[in-house]
């Protein structure tokens, strides 16, 4: 495998080079606030700083490296605080000091935790909430308290564990998420724990691959 970075000092006038990987698919990539690259990938956390790799992976005798090797993506939030979204080990936080991590799981008895615990998506609702979008719903997340918040889970029957197979996740206002599902697209009011599929069936013919936001619309 093998990921490609773009280099560009003017607008119409870049470059492609190439850099192997020996992590498996990458399936998210990541610039932060400091200018550091991180790519999800089925084996690891990498971090690229211009000009060389680091890797982070799950130790089994270190309780502070990662939760789990395969990451599904990365999100910063407004405080610069570097949240990672494993499958099926929940939620990590990123202690850029340390270079530790620190693990979240959503529990309960009602839940298949597996699914509850594949993050695919983060968005930051306000200062001290993130919304979660799982393989099992979206969950809030309490940053202050650091955990998740009780019965904050949203299912849709029978499209649960297809919510947000997209990996997309866009904050709409201060209550409602715009998901990507792999049969389509759904909002989501946190406030009113409601969530409403957008009929879609008329433009589609193939499962849903990609959202893109402009600055007033969506594009599906």
């Amino acid at each position: 495998l093998s990921a490609q970075f773009l280099l560009s000092q003017m607008p119409h006038d870049f470059s492609f080079v190439k850099y192997d990987l020996d992590q498996g698919h990458t399936n998210h990539i990541l610039r932060d606030s400091e200018g550091y690259i991180w790519l999800s990938t089925q084996d690891g956390l990498s971090q690229y700083n211009g000009s060389k790799f680091k890797q982070y992976n799950k130790e089994l005798d270190d309780p502070g490296s990662l939760s789990n090797n395969y990451v599904w993506l990365t999100f910063e939030d407004n405080s610069n605080r570097l949240w990672i979204g494993t499958f099926g080990s929940g939620l990590d936080l990123f202690d850029k000091r340390k270079q530790t991590f620190k693990n979240f799981k959503v529990d309960g008895s009602y839940l298949n935790t597996e699914q509850a615990n594949s993050v695919r998506a983060i968005v930051q609702m306000n200062q001290g909430i993130l919304a979660v979008g799982t393989d099992d719903g979206v969950h809030l997340f309490d940053i202050e308290s650091e955990q998740f918040i009780t019965d904050s889970l949203f299912i849709e029957k029978q499209r649960a564990s297809n919510l947000v197979h997209g990996q997309f996740m866009e904050k709409l206002d201060f209550d409602r998420v715009i998901i990507s599902g792999e049969n389509g697209c759904y909002v989501v009011n946190i406030k009113e724990k409601q969530i409403k599929s957008l009929d879609l069936d008329q433009y589609m013919h193939d499962k849903l691959k990609s959202v893109y936001k402009s600055q007033n619309h969506f594009y599906v």
